[in-house]
């Protein structure tokens, strides 16, 4: 295994971390944007246990987004292991390396999509609310 194909990964891994990084800000956001309509006087019961749904859907997503972080991290200091192992001449655990950093980053992809979806756009949510109001059919 030579050091140009390990040092291929190399570049992708840190912008998958930031666009993970992304994804988990923009879900806070969106969080706190539903508890604070939540918290509000004039919701009815049935707006409020949609949106409380929707926040436990969130959680849940929340929380594989952070073990996606985590894997893309863990993804990267592999490759640099298999980096330097590739470098110094160490050719038998170089692939055990990689095999591992590839694994990693194969969770990090099905984790960060997995089958909740998440709609951070919240047309999700906006449509459930119109079906409850009674103004979508």
């Amino acid at each position: 295994m030579t050091i140009a194909t390990v040092g291929t990964l190399f570049p992708a891994i840190p912008l998958a971390i930031v666009a993970l990084n992304f994804r988990y800000t923009s879900l806070a956001g969106l969080m706190r944007n539903i508890s604070s309509q939540i918290e509000m006087p004039e919701v009815n019961q049935s707006r409020q246990n949609i949106l409380n749904q929707e926040l436990i859907v969130m959680r849940k997503r929340m929380v594989m987004v952070k073990y996606s972080l985590f894997l893309a991290g863990m993804s990267f200091i592999l490759n640099l292991c298999a980096l330097f192992s590739s470098y110094y001449g160490h050719q038998e655990i170089a692939p055990n390396f990689m095999g591992l950093t590839i694994i990693c980053l194969l969770y990090t992809s099905d984790a960060a999509d997995d089958s909740l979806r998440v709609d951070l756009g919240g047309r999700r949510i906006i449509k459930k609310l119109l079906i409850a109001a009674g103004r979508l059919v």
